[in-house]
C-alpha cells in the first residue's frame, strides 16, 4: 500500500528522488496513530489541522515534532521533468 501512495506517484509523474526513503532522496513522512488522528477543521474554521499527527518530516526537516507543528516551511512546488 505504502508503494502504491508513494512511489508509484512520483514515478508516474516523473518525479525523481521522491516517494522513497534512500539516502540521497527528498522524504516526506508522517508518523501517527490511525485510532488518534480527527480532522478538526470546520465550515467556519477550514484552516484548523487535522489532529493526532505525531511528526511530519517534510524533505527530511521536521515540520510537526511531538504532536506540535514547528513552523519550519521545507516544502517546495514541484516541476514534471
Amino acid at each position: 500500500m505504502v508503494a502504491s501512495a508513494s512511489g508509484q506517484v512520483a514515478a508516474t509523474y516523473g518525479l525523481t528522488d521522491r516517494g522513497v526513503l534512500r539516502a540521497g532522496a527528498y522524504a516526506d513522512v508522517l508518523i501517527f496513530d490511525p485510532a488518534e488522528v480527527r480532522e478538526e477543521a470546520t465550515y467556519t474554521e477550514p484552516r484548523k489541522l487535522a489532529s493526532g499527527m505525531r511528526w511530519v518530516f517534510v524533505n527530511g526537516r521536521a515540520a510537526v515534532a511531538n504532536g506540535t507543528a514547528t513552523n519550519v516551511m521545507a516544502g517546495k512546488a514541484l516541476r514534471r521533468r
